[in-house]
């Protein structure tokens, strides 16, 4: 039986919301072999847990293969043209023959890119790898350099010395050294979903986030700090924002930026304004208390649209009143254990791991779920009160 899908990105979402049949994890795709051009495909995954395999054909006659690259080019804008110079592309201002050509390294083809506060990425075709979309990360300004050999050397620990990788951190694929001080960071690629979203703050600005898909995706974050967590110690992203996470094929949510992460030994920087805690705002280093806050004010805004603290972006003393004295306003759609992370007192957040209250199961309904944490949170004040 052929599953029939609308676009390329719900094909491949269809194989990675199904579970694995014997342990639960996630199915990542391997190949795809087309049946009958512009009619039938199969799809095979293996699961990222247990290695088990997975095949699902479906009825791709309704896919629209124009429509993509329009998708592609508005995430990833492309180019100014041929030939491609430093100039016209605004790449980074680094010193490498490299970045004067459609090429990176000679091995990556340019596509398109965006530029972020810490840097520059481009979507690149790898042309050692039958071309291969992947992202390739470097400096923009030579403040970059610091924020990106952090990044690079948290990547390493999560996703290639703690022998185990999660499904909701971006993928490290290669570290490229170069002539200059710091390395270039190649990551898989992230494609664009509906209306070209990439981020969770473009579904966001698009209006695409379901309450089911909110809470899978607060379940999603809630993995990707577990996981973090348990490979670095003492570990802080510090600019937790929905900007810094990407949403993949499923809807998949994944982190990524670490560019502004600490551990126990290295302190981390002070993120974005919106997702500050109050204590941040006293020139205080980031803790996992502050991410517990930035994580709470991103689980209200997916269950809501907006913030729990706004002002105007350019009345940086309202937005620190609002985050030091406000109070998010009553919404039946928040549960108390995400109004929990956003007491103005550190001490006065989940003293638990609110992390461990939403890392559920692939299988499980958002309403089954959502009872869970209720259940958790209320066991939790249950026994705080005893000790008390």
């Amino acid at each position: 039986m052929l599953l029939k899908v609308a676009s390329i990105w719900e094909q491949h979402s269809a194989l990675r919301r199904l579970p694995c049949e014997k342990c639960g994890d996630e199915i990542y795709i391997e190949a795809a072999h087309i049946s009958e051009p512009g009619a039938s495909e199969r799809l095979s995954g293996k699961c990222g847990g247990c290695g088990h395999a997975r095949i699902i054909d479906f009825d791709i006659s309704g896919i629209d293969a124009n429509a993509y690259p329009a998708l592609m080019a508005r995430a990833w804008p492309p180019p100014a043209g041929p030939p491609y110079p430093l100039a016209e592309q605004k790449l980074p201002k680094v010193v490498d023959e490299a970045l004067t050509t459609k090429k990176i390294a000679d091995r990556w083809a340019i596509i398109g890119g965006r530029t972020g506060s810490m840097g520059r990425a481009f979507l690149c075709a790898d042309t050692h790898a039958n071309g291969a979309l992947v992202i390739v990360k470097l400096p923009r300004e030579p403040d970059d350099h610091d924020a990106l050999r952090r990044e690079i050397g948290v990547y390493m620990q999560l996703c290639w010395e703690g022998g185990r990788r999660s499904a909701h951190v971006l993928e490290l694929l290669n570290v490229v050294p170069t002539k200059l001080t710091t390395p270039w960071l190649v990551v898989e690629v992230v494609l664009p979903g509906p209306n070209g979203a990439v981020t969770v703050d473009d579904w966001l600005r698009e209006g695409l986030i379901t309450t089911e898909i909110a809470h899978t995706w607060l379940s999603h974050l809630a993995n990707a700090m577990l996981h973090c967590a348990a490979l670095i110690d003492g570990f802080v992203h510090g600019d937790l924002k929905p900007d810094n996470l990407l949403v993949d094929e499923g809807p998949t949510l994944k982190l990524f930026d670490f560019g502004m992460s600490g551990d126990g030994a290295h302190a981390a920087t002070v993120g974005a304004p919106a997702y500050r805690a109050p204590e941040l705002w006293s020139n205080v280093t980031p803790t996992t208390m502050s991410d517990v806050y930035a994580y709470g004010c991103i689980g209200y805004e997916l269950l809501t649209g907006s913030p729990p603290f706004r002002a105007r972006e350019f009345d940086p003393d309202a937005l620190r009143y609002a985050h030091c004295y406000g109070r998010p306003e009553t919404d039946e759609r928040v549960p108390q254990l995400i109004l929990s992370c956003l007491e103005k007192q550190p001490d006065a957040r989940p003293r638990f791991n609110p992390y461990r209250a939403y890392k559920i199961s692939l299988g499980e309904s958002w309403e089954g779920f959502l009872a869970n944490v209720v259940k958790q949170f209320e066991a939790h004040h249950c026994t705080a009160s005893r000790d008390a």
